[in-house]
């Protein structure tokens, strides 16, 4: 070619395989679209957008090869969130709607076979409706829709009383968006308190988790008709601090102390016996667990919870 000829060689612009996408609209390609994929690729991208808005994520374009290789997408920051779906094949899959600002995406190629992938575009849309608020520590939720007007619901496993209010309800806020009008509440094991009827839980202090230093705490259980009651105390290791177990009745009462609990101690007693457990706290978590129907076991176990 004469010297005053110039050539370039042409252009290839290679799309990432994943990686953190933000901004109000954009696109996500499959790694070389529009040509295939690679084999053995693992691509995770995470779509974020503002606080008030969620995402609405569009298919242009689809075809990946069935039954081997796969795109997960997730309705929050990480896999660990709710997955929305697991897309393959070339069926162009219907548009799709975060609950939150955030949407991650994770592409899984195998070794062999690639097609041409995945043409995305995501737009961030203003919020109709309140975030997931989640779920309570030692507790359940009931409720899945967030629209305005929705209400959910929180219930706390046995042992433990609710802090806070058990509804919340979506309303539009001073903000003019969507949200709860109250804070999501939590699930406490209280210190002390009075127990009655044929079963029940009973929790050291903010079990499982260490409980504060100090603190005395009493529990009545009264079990009333004729059940009878047992209680099984078992302990794993040296207790430092002496536990004090008064057991008493209208006329009589009886108090047992041991500074060092190894072996198990089963006590049993009678219908209409109000069981009175008064422990001075060491560094062993304790849980207590009653079910006095038809004479069964009620066990103070360490650390865990008695089945």
């Amino acid at each position: 070619l004469p010297s005053d000829v110039k050539y370039w060689a042409p252009i290839h612009v290679l799309s990432p395989c994943g990686g953190n996408v933000t901004g109000s609209s954009g696109f996500i390609l499959s790694p070389n679209y529009p040509h295939p994929y690679p084999h053995s690729k693992d691509c995770d991208w995470l779509i974020a957008v503002h606080s008030d808005y969620v995402i609405s994520l569009a298919f242009i374009s689809f075809s990946i090869e069935p039954n081997y290789d796969f795109l997960y997408i997730y309705d929050g920051p990480d896999s660990s969130a709710h997955l929305i779906g697991s897309f393959q094949d070339s069926k162009l899959p219907e548009k799709i709607e975060s609950t939150s600002n955030f949407m991650y995406l994770a592409f899984r190629s195998d070794g062999s076979v690639s097609y041409t992938g995945f043409h995305l575009e995501y737009k961030a849309k203003l919020r109709e409706a309140c975030f997931d608020p989640g779920n309570v520590m030692n507790g359940t939720r009931m409720g899945t829709d967030y629209k305005l007007g929705s209400m959910v619901t929180f219930h706390c496993e046995a042992g433990y009383l609710l802090q806070g209010y058990s509804t919340l309800t979506c309303v539009m806020g001073n903000s003019k968006r969507p949200e709860w009008d109250r804070a999501k509440p939590s699930c406490q094991a209280p210190c002390g308190g009075h127990f009655t009827g044929s079963e029940g839980t009973v929790l050291s202090p903010n079990y499982p988790h260490n409980y504060t230093r100090g603190q005395s705490c009493v529990y009545d259980i009264f079990v009333p008709g004729d059940f009878g009651k047992h209680f099984k105390h078992n302990t794993l290791r040296k207790i430092v601090t002496p536990i004090l177990l008064s057991l008493r009745r209208a006329t009589a009462s009886m108090c047992l102390m041991k500074t060092y609990l190894i072996n198990t101690y089963v006590l049993k007693f009678h219908s209409g016996t109000l069981l009175h457990i008064f422990w001075l706290l060491s560094s062993v978590t304790y849980e207590l667990k009653c079910d006095m129907k038809n004479s069964s076991i009620c066990a103070l176990v360490r650390g865990v919870k008695a089945e």
